[in-house]
């Protein structure tokens, strides 16, 4: 348990987690099933078979991410990627909380 009384900072920094702890069940099911994922991906760019995931990835992260263009660092433009991924989920349970729907 985490009270503001004490360290405000600190509990200011868990405010993340306790927003998607409320939605804990909807950002699973969304984001760890693939559910959202598999939504997005009925969605091309310029051609079929050009997701909209993989371009974002591909004309977004890999460009503007230090190390992005060589193949051998691609990790870094792959972990950009996944920590835009929490952020999002993040966002879409705080604005869940602001409305008052929990799962």
């Amino acid at each position: 348990v985490i009270s503001d009384s004490g360290r405000p900072r600190l509990a200011a920094i868990f405010v993340p987690f306790q927003v998607v702890g409320k939605n804990a069940l909807f950002v699973f099911v969304m984001a760890a099933c693939d559910v959202f994922n598999t939504m997005v991906d009925a969605v091309y760019v310029h051609r079929p078979g050009n997701d909209f995931v993989g371009w974002v990835h591909h004309s977004v992260f890999r460009p503007y991410v230090p190390g992005g263009n060589r193949w051998c660092d691609d990790a870094n433009a792959q972990l950009a990627f996944v920590l835009a991924k929490v952020s999002f989920w993040i966002c879409v349970s705080w604005g869940l909380d602001k409305v008052g729907w929990y799962w």
